[in-house]
């Protein structure tokens, strides 16, 4: 909330709204992070991926933002959300796009966004958008994706799907669309193995208003995962 990031910064106010919108928390540098939508970081008025850090000293029970960093992407006229920050070899980098495959370095001191990856696949990713950064995941990384699909009556639903990297980040599993709980608005933006890493844990966001912690047996994702060159293009 707005309260647990008073840095001395200017604010461009172009919308009606205030905060740090879509966290996703990472651990980087001996520091707690997290990267987020902002509103009034952008000078051309558009919704922008900021990062911040937390401060490692409470206040009052509350932990604060105490740097935040807008990080520059291709565009600034462009409206940015949804990248997916990880971590390697002490250096952060964040999933920029579907379509093409683009992976960005970030440089934390100046938001600066190098592309040190960028593929054009063979199936069609294009309405895939991030949704929980990559971990870990046997010989290579597990994220997960989202996409919106609308019924006849226009009503939204989040669609999501497992896709499994190598390790030199080249997607090569996908897994078919699912839902978690019913048709509707879900949003994933978290996931982790337990720690008997029999269990895959995802924090999952229920029509803007509940939010919930979901359970998938890792023997199920492995099932769900197929390799691209078995599947025709999403759709």
């Amino acid at each position: 909330s707005s309260d647990l990031e008073n840095l001395p910064r200017h604010r461009i106010r172009a919308f009606n709204l205030e905060g740090l919108d879509d966290c996703r928390l990472f651990f980087f540098r001996d520091h707690a992070w997290f990267t987020c939508t902002t509103s009034d970081t952008n000078p051309f008025g558009n919704f922008q991926i900021s990062l911040c850090r937390l401060s490692p000293e409470p206040l009052k029970k509350n932990v604060f933002v105490d740097r935040l960093i807008p990080l520059l992407g291709p565009d600034p006229n462009r409206c940015e959300k949804n990248w997916l920050p990880f971590v390697l070899d002490d250096d952060l980098f964040v999933i920029y796009s579907y379509a093409p495959w683009v992976i960005y370095q970030v440089d934390p001191s100046m938001g600066f966004c190098q592309t040190v990856q960028q593929l054009t696949l063979d199936l069609d990713f294009s309405r895939f958008r991030g949704s929980a950064a990559p971990i870990p995941w046997e010989d290579g990384y597990l994220l997960l994706v989202h996409e919106v699909v609308f019924h006849f009556s226009y009503e939204r639903t989040y669609l999501h799907r497992f896709l499994f990297l190598d390790r030199e980040l080249r997607p090569q599993k996908l897994s078919h669309p699912f839902y978690f709980r019913h048709q509707g608005i879900e949003f994933c933006c978290g996931m982790q193995k337990s720690h008997t890493e029999d269990q895959l844990i995802l924090t999952l966001g229920d029509e803007d208003r509940d939010a919930y912690f979901c359970h998938v047996p890792v023997r199920t994702v492995q099932a769900m995962l197929k390799p691209l060159s078995e599947l025709s293009s999403p759709s």
